[in-house]
């Protein structure tokens, strides 16, 4: 790889191989620890469930999933995902993948509440879904008049990082923020500087060097998956190459199918245009061509 370029900790290769590898679990704990802040050494005892060294025929395979699985000492189970984009799919996808968690271990014959609690982290770039100014945001189900009512509280819960918020994130005084800070970071340079002064991160980097250097192959590779990962978004969003649509009754050149209604849910949702444009890459002038179709 180029001298200053490095796998980002977000991507689906690196954040396998550091939080999904049972040789890095320290890097795992630590990082679940500072999100459910409880005392450091709380999930010593943790296992990644899934682990496997990464190799090049294993990436490859139809078998590689991106999904990390963590059993906590007291036999709760934390399913992590790292993404690039998040989009309403994606969420599906999480939800769906938790549902088969509790499928899987529920034994036959076992009582219901036996059931442990699955926690789903989700931390990502490029949220489509969910646009808030918080980095950390949970999700529980809920009485919708009464708050303090909740749903399966004791079974389910959902955290999604959002790492947009770069602007939000000071990682000086805060160590998940400075954490979260290192797994957004996309350059040696961001990441020297955010990590000085820290053992544990300092010894993650050089876990991070490790793979970037030892898979020189990975630079080609990560860009074609990456490509591949676009292709199979704007696919799940119906944007095919080509194809645009209409954001009034007709048809008007230049927008994407799928953008259309993203930007309209986002304007009925009453987020800002500036906001909107961060997410869709539109311009302000057809975000506001689009608003003035609706009001039309």
């Amino acid at each position: 790889m180029e001298k200053d370029n490095i796998i980002p900790l977000y991507s689906d290769f690196m954040s396998k191989y550091i939080f999904g590898y049972q040789k890095n679990v320290k890097f795992t704990t630590h990082l679940l620890e500072l999100i459910f802040d409880v005392p450091s050494g709380t999930y010593n005892n943790a296992i990644i469930r899934n682990s496997l060294k990464l190799d090049k025929d294993y990436i490859m395979s139809k078998d590689f999933e991106t999904d990390i699985i963590i059993e906590l000492p007291n036999k709760e189970l934390v399913n992590l995902e790292f993404y690039s984009y998040y989009n309403k799919v994606s969420e599906i996808k999480s939800f769906l993948y938790i549902t088969r968690l509790f499928s899987n271990t529920l034994e036959k014959g076992n009582d219901y509440q036996s059931l442990k609690k699955i926690i789903q982290i989700n931390i990502v770039k490029n949220n489509s879904v969910h646009i808030t100014n918080n980095i950390l945001n949970k999700y529980l189900i809920i009485n919708t008049e009464i708050h303090q009512d909740k749903m399966l509280a004791n079974l389910y819960e959902a955290y999604i990082i959002n790492l947009d918020e770069e602007k939000n994130i000071l990682y000086n005084n805060n160590e998940l923020e400075r954490w979260l800070k290192l797994i957004g970071a996309e350059t040696k340079e961001e990441i020297e500087s955010i990590i000085k002064g820290d053992k544990l991160m300092e010894e993650l980097y050089k876990e991070m060097n490790n793979f970037s250097d030892e898979y020189y192959w990975t630079k080609y590779f990560t860009r074609e998956r990456m490509e591949r990962s676009q292709r199979h978004y704007a696919k799940e969003q119906g944007i095919e190459e080509g194809e645009k649509i209409g954001y009034n009754k007709g048809e008007k050149s230049g927008f994407k199918k799928g953008q259309i209604e993203t930007v309209k849910n986002m304007l009925k949702d009453n987020i800002d245009i500036e906001k909107i444009q961060k997410y869709t890459k539109l311009k302000i002038e057809e975000i506001k061509e689009i608003k003035k179709g609706m009001e039309n």
